[in-house]
């Protein structure tokens, strides 16, 4: 009797489980599109990523806050436990790497707004089973007729397939890896591990200290975050901090040329939005220091080579430019550095190919698993706390792997263009999940034409075709923003160590992030069409969002300048190798400090497009007084849940700020 009535708890909890991917996947659409468009509201008030490149979801952390608050409710404690709140909040994390908006507008939105974009092309380049016809995708733009499901029907099951398939393929990767990397090395993932701390502040008594510092740092959280909400939603507001000058849409002051700060013409934006601090705080002493030293370096390398005459006219560049998104003239594509092919591109091979070279043994130990090879006990052992069992994950690997590529095939793109997809895919998210699990950063807008380059395509073809184009436009968003397999692959190991930290059953998450992946994308997508439909995307958010990128991949040019131009593959060459040797020295010896994951970071789009180099230094001045001042105690029960309870009040601050966004759209005030 007993065991019926468990039975039926946990299949009324994987319903539960579904049902709330279904929604979040949904709400988190319609959320998106009703915020306003100033101050770029819909970037940072979202329920998916609010602050790139740290990929930081919202939805997330406020079901946490959700949760502690319905805890103080008398009766409804008795149906909120840990391994609940575990399951959702990976639910969560999965669905919330959907409904970013370039996960919509970069990757399916963006291929069916170009055929009224570009009708013409579109019809010639991009096949049918992506998109509807021109006359039924320009629905979308101005809505107020009924949804003709028949014709969108095809282009749903396609796309919802392609994410279903990657992203269960990268779900089943990590379900290999986890071991090594929660039990074995225990990867801190920073953001999980503050999502945890956030719980902890709700589910357990805290002494007084540890509760102040935490609720100070909510405090301070809405306050730093008021000001840049209220200064996007009324003209009269002071802009306190700047925001409305020089300032990206990620909240990053572009350096302009001719000031004091420009003469350093390396020197190109300044992250400057205070949750990155929050977030750079948790990592390693080492990371951070490292991260802020490369940069310096970079700084100066590319002030020699100026002076040198390289990047003739590079101190005519404001921002961005420097930074390499909108000018030709960037130490990041041109010699003598070309950083993004050197460390972007180099570095990233190499934290995925030296990773696994140093953990041959723990990958051969689970091939011998597979195979029966090792004793019986030992197997029983090494699966014991394994989310399913090497043979199964291997199976499931390599079917998605073949439907993975099967779906691209659909869409005429070759069998050899199709079989580097899903390498691709594996080389750039195992190393951007280790960046993420230590540093708590990606290493966002990857060239994703890496492999396609050297083996494949070398140049365009002239004219280009449409297998190249539908390949191309994928395997670069594909490495940018987490979509369905960097977001699965991301959400996989954070999930797991959520359950780790909760002393959760593995075998209950991937059950999770299996349910999140097939359900949470299609209520995305519905959403969106449904929203679209009713109002219009002219109406909505996403119309300051949306632009005509599948055009950018018709332009031979473009692609001749990713990851730079010719010759490149030497600086591919010589970054895999730097990263290679940091790597190893960082490995063996403890008090080597420079750490690969810092070479990366510091000296590629991350720190000159996004500026997190800022408050990475920030962050280690800050961390190191603490350490030095009260050590390993004060930073524990200090600062801690000070930049725990920061993360929260912003979090706050995000829902009901979205929130009186929204009710402008309706209310106008």
């Amino acid at each position: 009797m007993g065991k019926e009535v468990v039975e039926k708890i946990d299949q009324s909890l994987w319903i539960a489980v579904a049902l709330f991917s279904a929604f979040i996947g949904f709400i988190s659409v319609v959320w998106i599109a009703l915020l306003p468009t100033t101050g770029a509201l819909w970037h940072f008030y979202n329920l998916g990523i609010v602050l790139c490149p740290s990929q930081i979801t919202s939805a997330p952390f406020i079901l946490i806050l959700i949760y502690i608050v319905l805890l103080k409710f008398k009766g409804l404690g008795k149906f909120l436990d840990v391994r609940k709140l575990t399951l959702l909040f990976t639910a969560a994390l999965v669905v919330s790497f959907f409904t970013d908006y370039a996960a919509i507008l970069e990757w399916y939105g963006g291929v069916w707004a170009h055929r009224w974009f570009s009708p013409a092309v579109s019809g010639e380049l991009i096949p049918v089973i992506m998109s509807p016809p021109e006359n039924i995708a320009r629905q979308l733009l101005t809505g107020g007729v009924p949804i003709p499901w028949a014709e969108w029907i095809t282009p749903l099951f396609w796309w919802w397939i392609l994410m279903v398939s990657y992203g269960l393929l990268m779900t089943s990767i990590a379900a290999v890896m986890r071991r090594g990397w929660i039990d074995i090395e225990k990867v801190p993932f920073p953001q999980a591990s503050a999502a945890y701390m956030i719980a902890c502040m709700g589910l357990k008594t805290q002494p007084s200290h540890i509760k102040m510092a935490f609720l100070l740092g909510i405090a301070l959280g809405i306050a730093f975050q008021f000001p840049i909400w209220a200064q996007a939603m009324f003209p009269w507001f002071p802009d306190i901090y700047g925001w409305r000058v020089n300032t990206c849409g990620h909240g990053g002051y572009q350096v302009q040329a001719g000031s004091p700060l420009g003469a350093l013409v390396g020197l190109s934006v300044i992250a400057k939005h205070p949750l990155n601090v929050a977030i750079a705080y948790f990592v390693p002493l080492g990371i951070q220091f490292s991260i802020w030293f490369w940069y310096v370096i970079y700084l100066i390398a590319t002030q020699v080579a100026f002076f040198m005459g390289y990047y003739t006219g590079l101190d005519t560049i404001n921002g961005c430019g420097r930074g390499g998104f909108c000018s030709d003239i960037t130490p990041q594509a041109q010699a003598p550095f070309k950083f993004t092919a050197l460390s972007y591109v180099g570095g990233t091979i190499a934290l995925t190919i030296i990773y696994l070279l140093l953990n041959e043994r723990y990958f051969a130990e689970t091939i011998k698993a597979v195979l029966k090879r090792i004793p019986k006990e030992r197997i029983v052992e090494i699966e014991k706390g394994e989310p399913l069992s090497y043979r199964t994950a291997y199976i499931l690997i390599i079917a998605l792997l073949l439907i993975s590529i099967a779906v691209l095939m659909t869409a005429g793109v070759s069998l050899p263009a199709a079989l580097l997809m899903p390498l691709t895919v594996f080389i750039v998210w195992i190393a951007n999940a280790r960046v993420w699990g230590i540093a708590g950063y990606t290493m966002q807008f990857l060239p994703g034409n890496l492999l396609y380059r050297l083996l494949l395509w070398p140049s365009a073809p002239e004219p280009v075709t449409s297998e190249y184009v539908v390949t191309i436009s994928m395997a670069f968003y594909m490495t940018d923003v987490p979509k369905a397999f960097g977001g699965a692959t991301l959400s996989s190991f954070a999930g797991y160590k959520m359950a780790s930290l909760f002393d959760v059953n593995s075998r209950d998450v991937f059950k999770t992030l299996v349910l999140a992946l097939i359900v949470g994308p299609l209520f995305v997508m519905l959403g969106f069409l449904w929203i679209n439909y009713t109002y219009g995307i002219s109406r909505l958010s996403f119309n300051a969002a949306l632009w005509n990128s599948v055009d950018g991949w018709t332009d031979p040019s473009f692609y001749a300048t990713k990851p730079a131009s010719e010759p490149w593959i030497p600086y591919v060459a010589v970054g895999f190798i730097i990263t290679a040797l940091l790597y190893i020295l960082h490995s063996k010896f403890l008090w080597f400090p420079l750490d690969p994951i810092g070479f990366i970071l510091g000296t590629s789009w991350t720190s000159t497009l996004w500026g997190i180099w800022f408050p990475f230094l920030i962050a280690w001045v800050l961390k190191s007084l603490t350490l030095k001042i009260g050590g390993s105690r004060a930073y524990e029960e200090y600062g801690t849940p000070l930049m725990t309870g920061f993360i929260a009040g912003y979090m706050i601050a995000v829902l009901v700020g979205g929130f009186a966004g929204i009710v402008r759209f309706f209310i106008p005030y």
